[in-house]
C-alpha cells in the first residue's frame, strides 16, 4: 500500500498537477553548477503548487546514514525519514505521520542537486502539495 501511495505522489510531482491546478513543471530547475553530495543539504523550493512555499529552505540531514533527518525551515521542526531508494544518480527519502498518514517525500538528484518534493495527507482536510528546487 506505501508503494502506490509514493507511485501517486510521485505522479503528481512529476506531471504537474495540483489540487490548485497550478502547474509546477513549466520550471525546470538547472541544479548547481559543480554540485557535490554531502552529508547535509540546504534545498531551496523554487516552484510549487502552494505559492506559500516558494522560497523556502528545506534542510536534509544525515543523508549517507541510515536515518536521515529533514528539517523544515517554516516551522523549525525537524523530522526523521526512511530511505525509500538510493542509487548513483537519485536519493528518494519519506516521512510518515503516526498521528495523520501524511506524507511528504522528497527526490534528490545527487548529480546536480535538483529535487522535487510532494507532500499529501488529511490534516483538517484533504491536502497535496509538488515543488522543485535545488539543493547546495
Amino acid at each position: 500500500m506505501r508503494i502506490k501511495i509514493i507511485c501517486v505522489i510521485l505522479l503528481f510531482s512529476l506531471s504537474g498537477c495540483s489540487l490548485t491546478s497550478e502547474r509546477v513543471d513549466d520550471y525546470k530547475p538547472s541544479g548547481i553548477p559543480n554540485f557535490q553530495m554531502f552529508e547535509n543539504l540546504s534545498c531551496r523550493i523554487e516552484a510549487s503548487s502552494h505559492k506559500a512555499d516558494v522560497g523556502q529552505t528545506v534542510s536534509l540531514l544525515a543523508l549517507t546514514s541510515e536515518k536521515p533527518k529533514v528539517l523544515f525551515s517554516s516551522s523549525g521542526v525537524t523530522s526523521p525519514m526512511q530511505k525509500l531508494f538510493e542509487s548513483d544518480d537519485t536519493l528518494v527519502i519519506q516521512v510518515v505521520a503516526s498521528a495523520s498518514g501524511s506524507t511528504d517525500t522528497v527526490v534528490l538528484n545527487k548529480k546536480n542537486g535538483t529535487f522535487a518534493r510532494s507532500s499529501a495527507g488529511n490534516f483538517a482536510g484533504v491536502y497535496a502539495t509538488a515543488g522543485i528546487g535545488s539543493c547546495k
